[in-house]
Order: structure tokens, then C-alpha cells, then sequence
């Protein structure tokens, strides 16, 4: 099984606040992405197009600057290459 490009890496030496906060942020990379694939598959599915809709106001917000130094739009267009690029090999 190939990787994700989106790899999560653990430190236990990092604080426990930002520790959340990477979790905070993988939980949102993979709802995301999980979301965009029902909505390519389903469009229909007005869960997953909430849900897609809930992540992208997450990664351009505020919060996300204080949680991480990432840049939200830049992530949320690679992960929506990725799960385009997952849905064409298939």
C-alpha cells in the first residue's frame, strides 16, 4: 500500500497544545478528503458537500493560521489533487 504524500508525523516531544492541534489539522486533511471522494462519487450526498464545505471555511480561517503555519488554500488544492489523482488510476 503506497503512503499518503500527506504524511502525519508524531513528536513526543512536542507540547501536548500542539500535539491537538496536529490532530486538530489531520483530522480535518482527512475528512476533507474523505468528503471530496463521496462528493466525486455521490453528488448527490449532501453530508459529504457539508462536509467539504465545513473543511475549506476551517483551512481558510483564522484558527487554522493559529494552529499550524501551513498555508490552508495551498493544502486543500494539493489534497484535491490527490483525490483526483486516486480517482483517474481507478
Amino acid at each position: 500500500m503506497k503512503s499518503s504524500k500527506l504524511a502525519y508525523v508524531t513528536n513526543i516531544e512536542l507540547l501536548p497544545e500542539k500535539r491537538l492541534a496536529n490532530a486538530a489539522i489531520m483530522q480535518a486533511v482527512l475528512d476533507y478528503r474523505y468528503a471530496l471522494a463521496t462528493v466525486r462519487k455521490r453528488p448527490e450526498d449532501d453530508t459529504a458537500k457539508r462536509m467539504v464545505f465545513e473543511c475549506e471555511r476551517f483551512f481558510r480561517s483564522k484558527a487554522f493560521g493559529i494552529y499550524c503555519d501551513l498555508d490552508g488554500e495551498a493544502l486543500m488544492y494539493k489534497i484535491q489533487d490527490e483525490v483526483d489523482e486516486r480517482s483517474t488510476r481507478r
